[in-house]
């Protein structure tokens, strides 16, 4: 929003942007009231351009505090926009888009079960279904309600998983195993859930060959059972610890410029193997992903 009343005005930001690549970013205030932001000016897109899915953001924020995660990380509390308001935008997107589907972009919506049942009825009084975003551990507190939300339309879960292996798990603070990987996508796919999607990062802090070894082998594994697989390389986004602060985690950032930043790259150098090495892996991985292989689609940028 600044910097669109800046270009409005002909103005100046008034100092460095959170936009260039120096590394001399100011921070950016959260937004405390999300109702107070604009519906975006869908009328002014070419719908024959676009997919027909509602992408709704109901509220900002996370309360986790991952330290690859530019949005965890900025310690902002999660802040909801009004039921009343998310209605007008979803109506005005199916009357535009014909949309078919609302998928909710909030960072971990499944978290907030009282939230998560106001935006089902939302999605199921206009006919439409949905999707969400949440963790391992979200849906093994859901799955007695699972069900239900299925039948009020819940058609695809993203989850960020982040790693196959128990050693990492625990360093991230996920209070999961990779058994418990496996029960989430078992669970989902039991009560109704059409679209699983996983998303895995390679080059962790704490990574060795063998915590590869073991994510390779779960995300094989629950692309076999159907889920499709979304996998990147660490990236070290500015606001974020790896990013700002790399020494309190014991690795080291590579000089690249913003067009690396895609995921497809190593950015980071840790401890237990070589760059060059996850990168292997990494390649290896969506070789063997997009090989016909697997039933699992894969989500691959390079």
């Amino acid at each position: 929003m600044e910097l669109a009343a800046a270009m409005d005005s002909g103005g100046s930001l008034g100092g460095p942007s959170c936009l260039t690549p120096d590394r001399e970013d100011r921070p950016v205030p959260a937004v405390t009231e999300p109702d107070r932001i604009p519906v975006p000016a869908w009328h002014l897109l070419d719908s024959r351009l676009y997919d027909q899915v509602a992408p709704v953001m109901s509220a900002r924020g996370c309360p986790r505090r991952c330290y690859f995660c530019a949005v965890g990380g900025r310690r902002a509390k999660v802040r909801e926009r009004p039921l009343a308001d998310l209605a007008s935008e979803i109506n005005c997107l199916k009357a535009l888009f014909h949309a078919d589907l609302v998928e909710f972009l909030d960072d971990t919506l499944l978290s907030f079960p009282r939230r998560v049942d106001g935006l089902a009825d939302l999605a199921a009084g206009r006919g439409l279904p949905w999707s969400g975003q949440g963790t391992v551990g979200d849906v093994l507190r859901l799955a007695p309600r699972l069900s239900v939300l299925v039948e009020k339309g819940l058609h695809g879960v993203f989850l960020g998983v982040e790693s196959g292996s128990d050693a990492v798990l625990r360093h991230l603070g996920k209070n999961v195993r990779r058994e418990d990987v496996r029960r989430a996508v078992d669970l989902l796919f039991s009560a109704g859930v059409k679209d699983v999607v996983l998303s895995f990062i390679l080059g962790h802090p704490w990574e060795t060959e063998r915590s590869l070894d073991e994510t390779v082998e779960l995300v094989l594994e629950m692309a076999a059972q159907g889920a499709r697989i979304q996998v990147s390389h660490l990236i070290p986004y500015p606001g974020t610890r790896v990013g700002d602060h790399p020494e309190s985690l014991g690795v080291r950032l590579l000089e690249a410029g913003w067009e690396m930043y895609d995921g497809t790259q190593p950015l980071v150098v840790v401890p237990g193997v070589s760059a060059d090495r996850v990168h292997e892996r990494y390649l290896e991985l969506l070789d063997r992903l997009t090989a016909g292989l697997m039933p699992g689609k894969v989500e691959r940028h390079d």
